[in-house]
């Protein structure tokens, strides 16, 4: 791979910087690519009868098991929040099953806040 002259280097990086300013507001994180939704369902037959404890679980790091065809050989792997806040899998949307796995949290890593929010929750009252 070549050297990128000074000029194409600074732009990209001035590009960069924008795009991180953009996201640096706190209000609800943009979609992610469909390809960084990942589900998760409690592990050990956990089950909870609301978000608020599915919550309180993920971010007490209890595990998880992976949950998505997509997957391919992690499908199935035992997994908790500490997977999720660093590394290239940062950033994604943790889709948590709950309540006899019918219902949806949609969780997500803040680097702004250094912590997870609930970004949205699929349920009998908002189908």
């Amino acid at each position: 791979m070549g050297a990128q002259c000074p000029e194409c280097y600074q732009e990209r990086k001035e590009a960069e910087r924008r795009e991180e300013e953009e996201a640096d507001t706190l209000l609800p994180p943009r979609r992610p690519p469909a390809s960084r939704w990942i589900t998760a369902v409690p592990a050990y037959g956990r089950d909870y009868e609301n978000a608020e404890g599915a919550f309180a679980d993920w971010v007490a790091g209890k595990d998880f098991r992976l949950c998505d065809i997509s997957m391919g050989p992690n499908d199935g792997r035992y997994c908790s929040r500490r997977d999720f806040e660093r590394g290239s899998l940062a950033g994604a949307t943790i889709k948590v099953r709950y309540k006899r796995l019918e219902n949806i949290v949609l969780l997500r890593w803040l680097e702004e806040i250094n912590n997870w929010v609930i970004v949205g929750r699929v349920d009998e009252d908002n189908l």
